[in-house]
């Protein structure tokens, strides 16, 4: 957080205490030389004689939470009970003091009480003042970040990271620092994770129509002071007082979302929705609001685990591995605490062909229908085939497979327990398929095409959705639907994410009878605002330079796909732009979610010989799919030209040993046997060169993404959100 942000909030009078600078810098001694056990002695004897010590209370909880973090790694819970008693003990004695809430909120969290952990986080940066000890908040911050983390809620985690990492600039430049940083720029890159929920949001400035100015200034003082729940709430009703009102329902939304209130936000996006008349930012936060749903579709479908009593363990494992409807897998025996299963593999819904051959279409791939194991009889218990994760509409059909199948060597009826009810929307596009094992790599990716095309185009459109109350076939031919039917699918392409690259979506709308929307055209100062999933919306011939920029820089941390490529293709456009932001633009016109684009590489290099700069990046990158290719002669004489033309530039030099290095190690794996991994040859892309001191940073092969080029200094709005 900026410093200029949150001045006038900051500069509150030091909480009074009575600390003693000698008994301070003793401690801080004893610290650097690692005496805690002294320290805390010296602590607990300072605070019997004089216990209103802000300052001192702070290092005995921290100490005291760096022993309790150090008992429950070992599995002792035995210290938690004394640091949340002297965690009570500074609240009691400094009810207001920032660094007793932060150590409240910390306690809390761990607890699992973590909405009480976001109230006193909050009061903690209401009263905090510059001078203090950041310890507490950054424990807090920690905690309840990584507790969204873990509990899969990524806006919150991201909201709280970034306070951490700008908050106090004592932390810039350090580890630290790097850490928080390095772990938001994973977070946003992710393409798992659905876009609108690891994008950064930015408040509106103004309310829409302009009526309640006076309710929304007010409301937005909250959010400069630190009362996010309060100022989520101050918007809301400014929006429910005011049914031609948006941008304070969206305002609100966002700050329930900061607050991981995941029903409150999903509710004011729906709001929203409903209000906004441009179509593009109505699908969009329609989409947003069923993504925090806990079921977006309404078309879940129940799982089952079910297991049979075996006869005879041999006879069975022996029809197991010989029949077509099985896959067996080699799983290495460390991987189970006790025995291993006799077999473990997948059950398939047909035959396993054999062979392949240029008849087979792909309807006669196999899908994977779920899991099957074999585990031996064991002194405690009977020989078990067990199956899990079947899908409730193949429950019968695997019943009588079974039962043809291996009947004599089983016993009495399945026992079956209900698992997880996932989306059959999903789950039909991310089930695997079974090819024959001599099938060429190009011809699996043209059956796969062909096969999660028919799904989308075919079958998945006459599919019942709940949220819907129809089919999207059916839905599509309702004007009135037509939004939430939009939204539905946009929901779908977020779900999938980079994991299926072969859906063509375009071509489900026009399938659809749904015409392309109008492009979207945004004022120059309200670009700030827009979120990154309507970047792709926006009608990039309109923009100016800067504005363009300002878009690829924005979502440069969101990955590669096709946004980032509309937006790459505007930039190489222009030759009104430098050259350093084109190159970088010729660079993600290079890359995808799902490895090189080798058709636009030598754009790349055209560019550079045109500009008489290296163009080093794009010939490794051509050397790569030369190896993935297995073009071994081309390969040769191409690393040989690389030596020759960029001898004189130390990171091609090292990028182009570590290539042969991994090279050699993949040659290693395949003698013994090992599948290597292709992917790992990406590490050896080098850095784009350095044009300009103006350049944002050079790409290398642990970030996200190649850099996106210099982004034009942006105005800074009143209301502070981490961006």
């Amino acid at each position: 957080m900026s410093t200029d942000s949150n001045s006038s909030t900051s500069k509150k009078s030091r909480v009074p205490g009575c600390d003693n600078p000698a008994d301070i810098q003793t401690i801080r001694k004893m610290l650097q030389g690692q005496q805690y056990a002294a320290a805390m002695n010296f602590i607990n004897s300072v605070l019997e004689k004089n216990p209103n010590q802000p300052d001192i209370l702070d290092v005995k909880c921290h100490l005291m939470y760096l022993k309790c973090m150090k008992d429950i790694s070992g599995g002792s819970m035995e210290s938690v009970s004394a640091w949340n008693e002297a965690v009570e003990q500074f609240l009691a004695q400094f009810p207001d003091h920032p660094l007793a809430l932060a150590w409240k909120s910390l306690s809390c969290s761990n607890s699992g009480d973590v909405d009480a952990g976001y109230d006193y986080l909050e009061k903690c940066f209401i009263n905090h003042y510059p001078e203090m000890n950041p310890t507490g908040m950054l424990a807090a911050l920690s905690s309840l970040s990584q507790n969204e983390l873990n509990e899969g809620f990524i806006p919150a985690a991201l909201f709280l990271m970034s306070l951490r990492a700008t908050f106090f600039d004592q932390l810039k430049a350090t580890q630290e620092y790097e850490m928080t940083h390095r772990m938001q720029l994973r977070i946003l890159s992710d393409s798992s994770l659905a876009l609108p929920l690891r994008q950064t949001y930015s408040f509106y400035q103004t309310n829409s129509r302009g009526a309640l100015t006076a309710e929304f200034t007010a409301a937005q003082q909250l959010v400069s002071t630190f009362h996010w729940h309060e100022a989520a709430q101050a918007f809301e009703k400014i929006a429910n007082g005011d049914p031609t009102e948006l941008n304070s329902a969206y305002n609100a939304a966002i700050l329930y979302l900061n607050r991981s209130k995941i029903a409150d936000a999903s509710r004011m996006f729906k709001l929203y929705s409903e209000r906004e008349p441009e179509l593009n930012r109505k699908i969009d936060a329609l989409a947003t609001a069923l993504l925090l749903s806990k079921s977006p579709l309404e078309d879940n479908m129940p799982l089952y685990d079910f297991q049979y009593k075996v006869k005879d363990q041999d006879r069975l494992r022996e029809l197991l591995l010989s029949s077509n409807r099985l896959i067996s897998q080699n799983v290495p025996a460390e991987n189970f605490d006790g025995p291993p299963p006799l077999f473990i593999g997948s059950l398939l819904d047909q035959p396993k062909q054999t062979s392949w051959s240029e008849s087979l279409t792909f309807e006669d791939i196999p899908l994977v229908l779920g899991s099957v194991a074999l585990w031996g009889k064991r002194t405690d218990r009977d020989a078990i085939l067990e199956f899990s994760s079947i899908l409730e509409c193949d429950r019968e059909d695997v019943y009588a497979l079974v039962k043809e199948t291996f009947g004599d060597c089983i016993e009495g009826d399945p026992q079956a327990v209900t698992m997880e009810a996932p989306s059959v929307t999903i789950d039909s596009f991310t089930r695997p398929q079974a090819f024959p094992d001599n099938t060429p790599q190009n011809v699996i990716e043209q059956l796969q095409r062909e096969h999660y095309n028919d799904l989308l185009l075919n079958c998945w459109p006459d599919l019942h959705l709940g949220v819907l109350g129809a089919s999207l076939r059916q839905a599509a031919a309702d004007e009135q639907k037509q939004p939430l039917v939009r939204a539905v699918i946009k929901v779908v392409e977020y779900l999938l994410g980079a994991g299926n690259p072969f859906l063509d979506f375009d071509a489900l709308y026009a399938a659809l009878n749904l015409k392309p929307l109008p492009p979207l055209t945004v004022e120059s100062s309200d670009l700030a605002s827009l979120p990154p999933t309507l970047y792709g919306a926006v009608d990039l011939k309109s923009l100016s330079d800067s504005d363009l920029a300002m878009l690829y820089a924005r979502y440069n941390p969101y990955g590669t796909d096709s946004v980032m490529h509309k937006l790459a293709q505007e930039i190489v456009s222009r030759d009104t732009l430098s050259v350093d932001i084109r190159q970088t633009a010729y660079v993600k016109l290079c890359l995808s979610p799902n490895g090189l684009v080798p058709e636009n590489i030598q754009q790349g290099k055209d560019f550079c010989k045109a500009n008489n700069i290296s163009d080093s990046y794009f010939d490794m990158m051509e050397l790569q799919t030369m190896f993935l290719s297995g073009n071994m002669a081309e390969l040769e004489k191409k690393m040989h030209q690389i030596y020759q033309d960029h001898k004189d530039e130390p990171q091609t030099m090292q990028a182009l040993m570590n290539f042969v290095q991994q090279i050699q190690q993949m040659s290693e794996m395949a003698a013994r046997g090992q599948a290597p991994n292709p992917a790992d040859l990406s590490a050896t892309t080098p850095e784009p060169p350095q044009q300009s001191t103006s350049t944002s940073g050079l790409w290398t092969p642990d970030s996200p993404n190649p850099p996106a080029g210099p982004a034009p200094e942006e105005k800074k709005s009143s209301i502070w959100l981490p961006d």
